[in-house]
């Protein structure tokens, strides 16, 4: 996906001609397919990477605030039978914040949920408000870490890189025999064909 912090999900339909090995979809940040032996992938650096499941139909997103607050995570769900399968990539667990227009967006949507304050300084707590928002909906496993915190993680907010060699990427796939596959990739390592 050419990837644009909105909330677009362009669906792979078995009529989807696929012209080359990588096709890249165009500014969305979610795909989603009933076809088998395609691997979809999103990239993240402190955005959620998100995979889903059910019986027929696998999907990858990509979120960040703005993503979050926009309900890119909903969209995507409203594909799936509930509750869903979900692996979540290691992303930004939380992050300090002005009361800016990011903070306005945020509190908008989740009033002071999701905020603390200490001597002040306001932190989101970007991992709560995306638990919360699947928990329900979705049987969740995934990779706990966040990105900041660990140095083999791509994490922009850390490195100010943008660009190669800062993307972590997340996989989703199903196989010919239907059986579903995610895969988690640090920011150096190539996804195989």
């Amino acid at each position: 996906m050419k990837q644009v912090h909105g909330t677009d999900i362009t669906v792979i339909e078995n009529d989807t001609v696929l012209t080359k090995p990588r096709t890249e979809f165009k500014d969305c940040d979610g795909l989603i397919t009933a076809r088998k032996n395609i691997r979809l992938v999103a990239y993240g650096s402190d955005c959620v990477t998100l995979a889903l499941w059910d019986k027929h139909t696998i999907g990858i997103c990509h979120a960040g605030w703005r993503g979050l607050v926009n309900g890119m995570l909903e969209k995507m769900l409203y594909h799936f039978e509930k509750p869903a399968h979900a692996y979540i990539g290691p992303f930004l667990n939380k992050f300090e914040i002005r009361r800016d227009g990011c903070y306005e967006a945020l509190y908008k949507k989740f009033k002071v949920k999701y905020f603390s304050e200490s001597d002040g300084v306001i932190v989101f707590d970007f991992k709560k408000a995306v638990l919360d928002s699947l928990i329900d909906k979705t049987i969740l496993n995934g990779d706990s870490r966040s990105t900041i915190d660990h140095d083999c993680l791509g994490s922009w907010r850390r490195d100010k890189r943008k660009g190669n060699g800062v993307h972590n990427k997340l996989t989703i796939w199903r196989d010919g025999e239907g059986k579903v596959h995610t895969e988690f990739f640090h920011p150096h390592e190539e996804i195989p064909e």
